[in-house]
């Protein structure tokens, strides 16, 4: 949970800034009090994202253009017959060998809410969910009821109703956004 950024009050924030997106206010109040000196980084920071937005837009309008499936896209090595691809995207075409599958960085395709087919949406919450070091911010239901967190075990984290996921489009039990900041 995010704690209100106006200096002056720890309450709880539920509200965010509408310019900046960046920063969260428990109300109103708070957040006109709080102007005078966010101002300046709202600007800032709305430029910021309007500029992770248009990049984003763009990667989603063209793609980049897919990976030769003879080295791994992650370190460059040449695949043979004793070592070969570990990971590899049916949807952007990222392939990686063996140590870069379970790297944090290399291991990521290039795919915006999935890595390699799995979707983000459907798995335990983690840092480094994203690519191109952008994380991950959409919804999250993971559906093995064996994983640490499911909603059988875990009610209070999830919504109480199922809803459409902005991900995937499933309907399901999703994670309350407070628990992914």
């Amino acid at each position: 949970m995010s704690v209100c950024w106006n200096d002056n009050c720890l309450n709880t924030a539920k509200h965010k800034c509408s310019g900046c997106k960046t920063a969260w206010y428990c109300g109103e109040k708070c957040q006109r009090a709080s102007w005078r000196h966010h101002k300046m980084e709202c600007a800032i920071n709305r430029t910021l994202y309007n500029a992770e937005e248009e990049e984003r837009r763009r990667d989603e309008e063209n793609p980049p253009p897919r990976p030769p499936r003879n080295v791994c896209t992650g370190c460059n090595v040449r695949f043979d017959e004793d070592y070969g691809i570990e990971g590899d995207c049916p949807d952007c075409g990222y392939v990686a060998c063996e140590s870069c599958v379970c790297h944090n960085s290399k291991g990521t395709c290039h795919c915006v809410g999935s890595n390699f087919g799995n979707l983000y949406c459907e798995m335990v919450p983690k840092w480094y969910h994203g690519h191109g070091g952008r994380s991950y911010r959409g919804d999250y239901h993971p559906s093995n009821i064996y994983d640490e967190i499911n909603p059988q075990d875990n009610a209070d984290l999830f919504e109480d109703t199922p809803r459409e996921c902005k991900n995937c489009n499933k309907t399901a039990l999703c994670i309350k956004a407070e628990f992914l900041r």
